[in-house]
């Protein structure tokens, strides 16, 4: 009955967009993790050759979840009011259904969708004993990646996204240990250590994910090897090799925050204080404007 319980706890990978998420998931499927209908996971691309990792019935909820909440992402009040939706009865059983699909395998499963960062006051009261991993990444090099990535073809010249995306990382990564600082299944993944000592790093989420979920998944010989075979230097292409700290654009509220999270990758953040990383005033509204644009982008 114990390992029962103990496949049942979900793993959550969080991050912001072009962070490594991607990558991420892959070695969690690779360690044994189930991460739903294959036929339900997006193919890779150009944007990630390896694939995305992420479960379209969980992304059509989460957008259905943002939209019941009647108030922008970007809005302060969000955050509680996403929470209260797990006290709505329809929405509630929605989602335990779907995780109930995820079980089925007997599996430990996972769901990887960027904006669960945004939404996760409602997974935390719906699922406390959840486990996470998440990914750390220099803001700059995502940036880089993020442009070419969200940008038409006929923008990439024309519009800047670096301020953007620097406020909206500092939002994710606020938002994920404002959340998280107290919970302790949780670990962060720095993306250049991976790419970087891949067999090292792998070995590290093992031993986290043992420690979890003991032998829910049968540990088999050679498993950090699956795992590590799937990181290659070549998925590091958006290397700008500039430290953030020396990033041109970003706040001093923001590089203290990555300096911040970089050394304490090993643990000991229960003292993160988000009132060390202050938002310009025009945060929300230029956020929320910039959404608003991307729809016009999206939808031309």
């Amino acid at each position: 009955m114990a390992g029962s319980r103990t496949r049942k706890r979900p793993l959550f990978v969080l991050g912001v967009d072009r962070s490594g998420t991607s990558l991420v998931s892959e070695l969690l499927f690779r360690w044994g993790a189930h991460p739903g209908d294959p036929d339900r996971l997006p193919q890779g691309d150009a944007g990630n050759p390896q694939g995305y990792w992420e479960y379209q019935p969980i992304q059509d909820f989460v957008a259905e979840l943002v939209n019941s909440v009647g108030c922008s992402l970007w809005d302060p009040a969000f955050k509680e009011a996403v929470r209260r939706q797990a006290s709505d009865l329809a929405l509630r059983a929605r989602a335990l259904e779907l995780a109930a699909e995820m079980e089925s395998p007997g599996l430990p499963w996972f769901w990887k969708e960027p904006e669960f960062v945004l939404t996760l006051p409602f997974w935390v009261e719906l699922f406390p004993d959840a486990v996470y991993l998440i990914t750390l990444r220099n803001p700059h090099d995502s940036a880089l990646s993020y442009k070419k990535f969200y940008l038409p073809a006929m923008l990439e010249d024309k519009v800047r996204l670096t301020a953007y995306f620097f406020l909206r990382w500092q939002h994710f990564m606020v938002s994920i240990f404002e959340e998280l600082k107290h919970y302790r299944p949780k670990l962060l993944v720095q993306y250049e250590e991976l790419v970087s000592h891949p067999h090292e790093q792998c070995d590290r989420i093992c031993r986290f994910l043992a420690a979890e979920y003991g032998d829910a998944v049968p540990s088999g010989r050679g498993r950090v090897d699956q795992m590590t075979e799937a990181i290659s230097p070549r998925l590091w292409r958006n290397n700008g090799g500039l430290p953030f700290a020396a990033a041109p654009g970003a706040s001093a509220a923001q590089k203290d925050l990555y300096a911040y999270l970089a050394s304490h990758a090993e643990g000991g953040l229960e003292g993160f204080d988000p009132a060390h990383y202050p938002f310009p005033e025009c945060f929300a509204e230029y956020m929320s404007n910039m959404a608003v644009f991307k729809w016009l982008f999206d939808n031309l």
